[in-house]
């Protein structure tokens, strides 16, 4: 008796010691760009499954955490992109110095404005920039569903942005909002079933202009246009908790 007595013991230590966490796989993708290597973090949790997250800026470190919590639990995979906690890239080809937003080159002409915004455009650099957009895009494949996750300065950019600022003004196509949640707390979709999904739960949410949206070289633009499920998860810098639960609704939906 005394012996069974132990085994028990030791087995509820067991259950109460906390169990280690599943490791993920991890991959170092590399991208030559002029003078520099851009990397991006690939990290798998459960084998990924057909779900992506994107973050585009290194400085946006909330995003990066929210969507690692996420697939940590849930599954998934995570693109991160690598830049010494830039927003922006800077490279230097044939003695002259480029910079670009990441989120800006996935269509000529947003390629071409960002780097002359940023810097200065050259046939050389533009083919430089493609070559590194295009490898980005061969690790988005059309099946998956894709999930950029970004964040966002107090009021500078926001859902407000979509409703009274002419710049943003055709960019959507519907516009939903919740008065009692942060506006800088919102979705940006080019798929109309996902913008019913999360208006109907009330989160502040864009339904792209596909057809009609600035052409800025973003990723909503670029696969908006070739009808690809896409579905940005926008928040304000330290809104973690609440960025997370935002993935969570869109992946999780309630009954």
């Amino acid at each position: 008796m005394q012996y069974l007595l132990v085994i028990f013991t030791y087995v509820l230590s067991l259950a109460a010691c906390p169990q280690p966490k599943e490791k993920p796989q991890v991959q170092k993708l590399r991208f030559p760009l002029g003078d520099k290597e851009l990397v991006f973090t690939k990290t798998i949790y459960k084998n990924g499954g057909d779900t992506i997250f994107l973050q585009l800026h290194d400085n946006e470190v909330t995003a990066e955490e929210s969507a690692l919590e996420y697939i940590r639990e849930n599954g998934g995979v995570l693109l991160s992109i690598e830049n010494e906690g830039s927003r922006n890239v800077s490279f230097t080809l044939q003695n002259q110095s480029y910079t670009f937003d990441p989120n800006r080159i996935f269509t000529p002409v947003g390629l071409q404005a960002t780097l002359e915004r940023l810097s200065k455009s050259s046939p050389e650099a533009i083919a430089a920039v493609k070559a590194f957009a295009d490898s980005i895009l061969n690790h988005l494949p059309d099946s998956a569903l894709i999930i950029a996750v970004h964040n966002n300065t107090d009021e500078a950019f926001s859902i407000t942005s979509y409703v009274t600022d002419t710049t943003y003004l055709r960019d959507a196509a519907a516009v939903h909002t919740n008065a009692t949640h942060d506006v800088d707390d919102f979705f940006l979709t080019t798929d109309k079933d996902f913008y019913r999904q999360l208006a109907a739960l009330n989160y502040n949410t864009i339904l792209q202009n596909n057809e009609g949206a600035t052409d800025d070289g973003s990723l909503s633009v670029y696969l908006g246009k070739r009808g690809i499920r896409y579905v940005n998860v926008e928040a304000e810098h330290g809104h973690g908790t609440f960025q997370l639960q935002m993935i969570k609704s869109l992946l999780q939906p309630k009954e």
